[in-house]
């Protein structure tokens, strides 16, 4: 199975090294798809050993991921794995990540961190920004989340 770690990153330099050396080890190929970033993220990335794919300005995480999927299909990739650039995202999960669909167990799997598992400042908007926090109406009203349904 061919597979790629695909990280959608904007002004990562400071860590996108580090999370490209640790994916590499998993995979067949890592893409950075750096999203109009102003720092050195494409030259650390490239030293790292990456793949680039560099957008002319900042067009958002989501139009990264688009250009994620769609270098995956061309280059044909069976597999593909998409990993935050600060580091938050552990690429030693890879294995864990991919097992499921190299044994035809599954087609897709949607990694979850818990609140422990965040920074402090995610955690914090987890808590305050969730609509379901906010009153028990809407937490009866409010069942979709940003990792997946509940």
């Amino acid at each position: 199975m061919k597979t790629i770690a695909a990280i959608p990153c904007y002004n990562e330099a400071l860590a996108i090294g580090s999370v490209v050396l640790k994916a590499i080890r998993y995979v067949d190929e890592v893409l950075v798809v750096d999203d109009g970033s102003t720092d050195d993220t494409v030259e650390v990335a490239t030293a790292a050993g990456a793949a680039v794919v560099s957008h002319e300005v900042n067009k958002g995480k989501g139009r990264a991921v688009k250009t994620s999927l769609r270098y995956a299909v061309e280059h044909g990739f069976d597999a593909l794995v998409l990993l935050d650039g600060d580091g938050q995202h552990d690429p030693d999960e890879i294995p864990q990540l991919i097992e499921p669909i190299s044994n035809d167990a599954a087609d897709l799997v949607i990694g979850f961190r818990s609140l422990g598992q965040m920074p402090f400042y995610r955690r914090f908007g987890r808590v305050v920004l969730e609509p379901r926090n906010w009153c028990g109406w809407c937490r009866d009203r409010f069942t979709m989340r940003v990792q997946g349904f509940e």
